[in-house]
C-alpha cells in the first residue's frame, strides 16, 4: 500500500511537468499566463505535501507495530533457517523427510524476504519522489511554489525506511545478511559435528 501511494506520488510530479510542456508547446498564449500556472502548481503542491504526511505517519505506525513481531522474526528465522540447512545436510537425500524439510527452509526464506523485499521497495519509491520534485518546472513558478518545494524537498531528502526493534531496516541487504548469518552458523554446527 505504501509503495502504490509513493508512486501515485511520484507520477504526480513527473506527469505534471509533462503535461505543462505538452501544452507550451500546444498554446504559445499559456506561457503568458504563468501566475495561473503557478497556483495551479502550488495548490498541487500542498495537497502532495499533506499526503507525504500522511504516508510518513502510515510508515511510523507500520514500524510501531511490527517493530517487534519482525524483529523476532529475523532473529527466530536465522536460527530456524541455520537448524533447517543442518537438518538436511544429515538427512538422506530423496526422503519425504528431505523433502519435507526443505518446503521448510524454503517458506522460512521467503517470509523474511518478503518483509525485506517490501521494505526495500518503501526505501527505493521514498527515495524517488525526491528526484521527481526536483524534474517539476519549478523554474515557470513564482516564488512561493518554490520555498513550499524546497521545504518539499528537504523533508523528502531522506527516504522512508521501516526499522525493526529499532535497529534494523527491512530491506534487501537484511536478508542478505540474516541468510549470511544463518549460514555461518551452519558452517560452525557442520565443523562441530
Amino acid at each position: 500500500m505504501l509503495c502504490a501511494t509513493l508512486d501515485s506520488l511520484e507520477d504526480f510530479y513527473t506527469r505534471d511537468g509533462v503535461l505543462y510542456e505538452v501544452k507550451l508547446e500546444d498554446k504559445s498564449e499559456l506561457k503568458k499566463d504563468r501566475e495561473i500556472f503557478s497556483e495551479e502548481m502550488t495548490k498541487n503542491l500542498v495537497v502532495c505535501v499533506q499526503h507525504h504526511k500522511e504516508i510518513m505517519w502510515t510508515a511510523d505506525e507500520v514500524e510501531r507495530i511490527h517493530r517487534i513481531s519482525v524483529f523476532v522474526l529475523f532473529l527466530g528465522g536465522t536460527l530456524v533457517i541455520c537448524s533447517s540447512m543442518f537438518q538436511l545436510s544429515v538427512v538422506q537425500i530423496g526422503t519425504l523427510e528431505f523433502f519435507m524439510l526443505l518446503f521448510y527452509l524454503i517458506c522460512m526464506l521467503i517470509e523474511q524476504f518478503v518483509y525485506c523485499w517490501f521494505g526495500n521497495e518503501v526505501i527505493y519509491k521514498s527515495a524517488a519522489i525526491f528526484q521527481s520534485t526536483y524534474n517539476t518546472p519549478w523554474v515557470d513558478c513564482n516564488v512561493k511554489f518554490r520555498k513550499i518545494l524546497l521545504q518539499f524537498m528537504t523533508q523528502t531528502y531522506r527516504p522512508i525506511s521501516i526499522l525493526t526493534g529499532g535497529l534494523f531496516t527491512m530491506s534487501v541487504s537484511v536478508f542478505i545478511n540474516v541468510v549470511r548469518t544463518a549460514y555461518s552458523y551452519f558452517t560452525l554446527l557442520k565443523g562441530i559435528q
